[in-house]
């Protein structure tokens, strides 16, 4: 099964945009989102979450994945410690599958542990995604309306 990770914090477009732009370059199409809710605790960041989760199922119906599976995992973004516990224990949980990360949302020790699994779990990680955008005006806007001129979605592990 693939298989994407990524987390949910308060930007909305920071977790889409990613997915969106993985599907659309035919790189890499998930059956199955697991995100890491590290504002769990904050209502605002609570309804994020849902709407994230509608971004998703919505992307990943037009890209043929009928019943696509979106679970949350709740991830506390104050306890560096358990963080790292946390996404190390699902990807190890997730040996046997295709696995895609998604570095892009989050803070810097979050992309850190990221990178972390995909370098050490590398035979069931195959991507580690970061989409960089050229311009902070399109940070809080849907991937089609960003030329694609402007973003580039990037596999890091291609660079290691």
């Amino acid at each position: 099964m693939k298989i994407w990770i990524s987390t949910v914090g308060w930007s909305k477009f920071a977790v889409i945009n990613p997915l969106w732009a993985a599907c659309f370059k035919n790189e890499f199409v998930p059956e199955k989102v697991f995100l890491l809710n590290n504002g769990y605790k904050d209502p605002s960041t609570k309804e994020n979450f849902e709407i994230v989760k509608g971004w998703i199922e919505r992307i990943l119906k037009e890209y043929s994945i009928e019943n696509p599976i979106i679970e949350s995992i709740d991830a506390d973004e104050e306890d560096i410690t358990k963080f790292a516990e946390t996404i190390i224990d699902l990807v190890k949980k997730l040996e046997g599958n295709e696995v895609a990360i998604d570095m892009t949302p989050g803070r810097k020790y979050m992309s850190s542990f990221a990178m972390q699994c995909a370098i050490k779990f590398n035979s069931f990680v195959k991507k580690l995604f970061y989409l960089h955008l050229k311009y902070k005006k399109y940070q809080d806007t849907p991937f089609i309306l960003i030329p694609l001129k402007y973003q580039k979605l990037i596999n890091l592990l291609e660079l290691i």
